[in-house]
């Protein structure tokens, strides 16, 4: 057995590299003791001592890949490294029966994945707090902008508020939508960014309506950012402007990483790594508020997000490979 004396050394060494504080004896007490310091820090038990670990240096999100997103939203990890830690909000859970009252709010981890623990009131995991609700599930009523632009995605009626579904996707939650209850979370402030800015995403579609079915859109002109199109197989950025007819095709009921480019006659979209011919996306950008499941009063896709988001950026060739590697990863991503 090693002496107390080798593990204080040990863990001092470690602390020192990694930039690790160690708190001695291990007690959650004491780790709480340190607000609103340890609020940034994750408290991991490491031979009878609690270390609290600051964000993680080894996740990559997407943001690491590129920097200058306006509004980016996932319940299921995190923008990027710096955000990989409890102190980030990710999405407010509510019941139906009382769609304005957060009943725990979604946080990151050290991991760059959701924390699924036992944090919830109660000291219950958002999963079984959820399952204690009307239906036995948790709405959304706040998408947080991890961003740092300060573009919160929001809705307070329970009708079409998103549904959290545990284990979406690799064991992680998305959000639900459906055509026919007009789902829908929405900016309150308005957007404005010109062309060349780019988009992404992760979702699924699960049922063709016929019309657009969004992943975002705008309550102005351009009612689509990206989504699905009309028809199966189909992707579609700039409403049907510019598609997938073919190839690449967008697989339906399976999930997708979509990364869409608006820059006029040059504007593409890229299905899991694969790039759509060019076209014309129009010269408009960006003017109003920006929503999530939903275009200009119409367009909400029945399916699964786990992210998405939107950039005042010009992804090129090698952006969008990483992004799409960044995704579809079995140690930062969603393993698909």
């Amino acid at each position: 057995m090693f002496s107390n004396n080798f593990v204080r050394s040990i863990a001092l060494a470690c602390a020192l590299v990694f930039g690790l504080l160690i708190a001695t004896p291990a007690s959650a007490a004491m780790v709480k003791q340190q607000k609103p310091f340890a609020e940034y820090l994750e408290p991991i038990p490491v031979a009878g001592f609690l270390l609290l670990v600051g964000p993680s240096t080894s996740y990559v999100g997407p943001g690491d890949i590129v920097s200058g997103s306006i509004g980016w939203y996932s319940c299921a990890r995190v923008y990027n490294a710096a955000a990989a830690t409890i102190s980030t909000s990710m999405c407010d859970l509510v019941d139906s029966a009382a769609p304005t009252v957060v009943v725990c709010t979604l946080r990151g981890s050290s991991t760059g994945y959701v924390d699924l623990t036992a944090y919830c009131p109660g000291s219950t995991t958002p999963a079984a707090l959820c399952a204690t609700k009307t239906g036995g599930k948790c709405n959304v009523s706040q998408m947080y902008d991890q961003s740092g632009s300060s573009h919160p995605m929001v809705e307070a009626t329970a009708s079409v508020q998103p549904v959290l579904v545990f284990s979406s996707l690799n064991g992680l939650p998305g959000i639900t939508g459906v055509t026919a209850n007009n789902t829908i979370l929405g900016t309150s402030a308005t957007i404005t960014q010109t062309q060349p800015f780019s988009t992404s995403g992760v979702f699924k579609r699960t049922s063709v309506s016929g019309n657009f079915d969004a992943v975002m859109g705008l309550s102005l002109v351009g009612a689509i950012l990206f989504g699905g199109g009309t028809t199966t197989g189909k992707a579609s950025i700039d409403d049907d402007t510019i598609y997938s007819p073919a190839s690449p095709a967008m697989p339906e009921n399976a999930f997708t990483a979509m990364q869409a480019f608006y820059s006029g006659t040059s504007s593409l979209l890229t299905i899991d790594g694969t790039d759509s011919a060019t076209g014309y996306a129009g010269t408009y950008g960006i003017s109003g508020t920006v929503r999530i499941f939903r275009g200009n009063a119409c367009c909400t896709m029945t399916g699964t997000i786990m992210e998405t988001g939107i950039w005042n950026a010009s992804f090129s060739s090698g952006n969008r490979t990483a992004m799409n590697a960044n995704q579809h990863s079995a140690t930062v991503g969603y393993n698909f």
